[in-house]
């Protein structure tokens, strides 16, 4: 595959698409050789040089930051999908561990939320905005910074938030739906991993400890008669914002890491985006994801019930 060239087509695919009138731009009288906006229009939208952009355009630009994508991305008026294929296109060219990628876009987006699991279901990274969507309860540090904690032992499990952790199932408009999918990928990955320690421990613990678990692990029938269409929106009760009905995305780096994405969006100019725009203006200032030198959360692994 020609990373290059496919970032190439895609920024020039979505360019063309924008209408000037769109981004508040005035249409010249004069004829327009393309059908959408001009490399320099883009470029000066997004603050950058126009020589900049036709580089990151051409594949040229060695390291492009995550400022400038982000800007790139509100120009061109990307949705959550969007966005993370032109990260994954604008990030894949520089050697990566396996699964990355997946990493890169996690920090990189700030407007969206991002959570990378394991196959178990552990949260392995996640940004500031993906930890505020699930996980507002430990934004606040042990040493009183406000900083995220980052450490592998501090984050938790997905799946154990959702069946045994009541914020969590409070969290999710349609719980039962919620949990019908997450017991289907769940179930998934242990049939692809069979003897993997950290899976069949965990599918243990919740077998003892959540009927509605074991009840949707035993039973496929269950689960498929709850289980949401593939683009189904995903409702939230957020206790700081309130309810928001968010796009869904999941995301696989194709190698076997083993790791996954999930990724939310919110359709622009709904009630459902200012709530999102609520919860991002709500974050610290310092929400970087940092060294696993971070101080570790008093919740540890196990979330309280």
């Amino acid at each position: 595959m020609d990373l290059p060239a496919c970032l190439g087509n895609f920024l020039r695919s979505q360019r063309c698409r924008i209408k000037p009138e769109d981004v508040g731009l005035v249409r010249s009288p004069e004829s327009r050789r393309v059908p959408g906006l001009r490399r320099e229009e883009v470029a000066r939208l997004a603050g950058i040089s126009p020589d900049y952009y036709a580089r990151v355009e051409q594949g040229r630009a060695p390291r492009v930051s995550g400022s400038v994508l982000d800007r790139l991305a509100r120009v061109l008026m990307l949705d959550g999908a969007g966005r993370a294929h032109f990260y994954w296109l604008a990030r894949r060219g520089s050697a990566a561990p396996a699964g990355g990628g997946l990493h890169q876009i996690a920090s990189s987006l700030s407007t969206l939320p991002v959570v990378v699991l394991n196959r178990g279901h552990d949260v392995v990274e996640w940004n500031p905005a993906g930890q505020a969507l699930f996980a507002w309860h430990l934004l606040s540090s042990s040493d009183g910074t406000g900083r995220p904690h980052t450490r592998a032992e501090a984050r938790p499990n997905l799946s154990r938030m959702l069946f045994l952790d009541p914020r969590t199932r409070a969290l999710f408009g349609e719980w039962h739906t919620e949990a019908a999918w997450n017991v289907t990928l769940l179930r998934r990955a242990a049939e692809q991993e069979p003897q993997d320690p950290g899976l069949t421990g965990l599918v243990a613990e919740l077998t003892a400890e959540s009927p509605e678990f074991a009840e949707l692990w035993q039973h496929p029938a269950k689960r498929a008669a709850a289980h949401p269409d593939a683009d189904a929106p995903t409702w939230f009760t957020h206790p700081s914002v309130g309810p928001m009905r968010l796009n869904r995305a999941l995301l696989e780096p194709g190698d076997a890491s083993g790791t996954w994405a999930l990724l939310f969006s919110a359709e622009p100019g709904s009630p459902s985006q200012r709530a999102l725009d609520a919860l991002l203006a709500e974050l610290p200032t310092d929400t970087g994801c940092g060294p696993d030198d971070a101080p570790e959360s008093p919740c540890g692994g196990k979330l309280s019930r």
